[in-house]
C-alpha cells in the first residue's frame, strides 16, 4: 500500500462550484475548460472559469448546446483548449462568449 499516493488523492479537492446568480454583472472570465457531466438531473455543461471555480450553464444554454446544436459545444470546447475563450456575465442568466485577442476587446460569438 502506497500511503503517499492515497493521501495525495485524498487531499485533492475539485474547484468550488458557484451559482450563476452569484456572479457579478459585467465580470469577464477566462474559460479554462468546457466539460459535460452526467448528474442526477441529466447531462449538464460546466465551465471552469479563471482556474478558480466552475459553473453549470443555465438551462437555456444546456438545451442549446446539448440538444439543439451539439456542434457548437464541440467548437466551444476546442476554443477553451486554445486558452483564448472568455465569457462575460450579463446578468439575468445571460452570457456573452468571445475570443480573447492581444487587446482588451473581443469578438462576440453568442447573443446569450
Amino acid at each position: 500500500m502506497d500511503l503517499a499516493k492515497i493521501n495525495a488523492a485524498a487531499a485533492r479537492v475539485g474547484l468550488p462550484t458557484k451559482k450563476v446568480i452569484d456572479l457579478k454583472v459585467r465580470d469577464v472570465f477566462t474559460v479554462n475548460e468546457v466539460k459535460e457531466a452526467k448528474t442526477q438531473f441529466g447531462n449538464k455543461v460546466i465551465l471552469k472559469l479563471d482556474d478558480e471555480f466552475q459553473i453549470f450553464l443555465p438551462n437555456h444554454l444546456q438545451i442549446f448546446f446539448l440538444e439543439k446544436d451539439p456542434e457548437q459545444l464541440k467548437l466551444l470546447k476546442a476554443q477553451a483548449q486554445k486558452g483564448d475563450l472568455i465569457v462575460e456575465y450579463l446578468g439575468e442568466r445571460k452570457f456573452k462568449f468571445g475570443i480573447l485577442r492581444n487587446n482588451p476587446f473581443y469578438e462576440e460569438l453568442s447573443p446569450f
